[in-house]
């Protein structure tokens, strides 16, 4: 079996085309988590809860292990809500 390397070498929380850090970004776990808007966030998270089961070709599958341990998950859960308060795009809690 040969091993699978990415097209673009991704260094956590920069972002591979410009060089730049994610605005979106905080310490977690142990790792840098980054999210680049609200869809990426609602996409981790459904994969994370289970709500979503992504297929063989989806990046889903490609997730980093420490963020599908099942001991990081409430920390990463909640680090997506902190940085979606960040994040300027999103709107404000009723």
């Amino acid at each position: 079996m040969t091993e699978q390397r990415p097209l673009i070498h991704q260094i956590d929380g920069v972002d591979p085309l410009y060089g730049l850090p994610y605005f979106l970004s905080e310490p977690c776990a142990g790792h840098q988590l980054w999210i680049a808007n609200r869809e990426h966030a609602d996409y981790l998270r459904a994969v994370l809860t289970g709500a979503h089961k992504p297929t063989d070709n989806e990046l889903g599958n490609r997730l980093p292990g420490w963020m599908l341990r099942r001991h990081n998950r409430p920390a990463v859960l909640r680090s997506l809500d902190r940085l979606l308060t960040r994040d300027p795009g999103t709107p404000p809690p009723n």
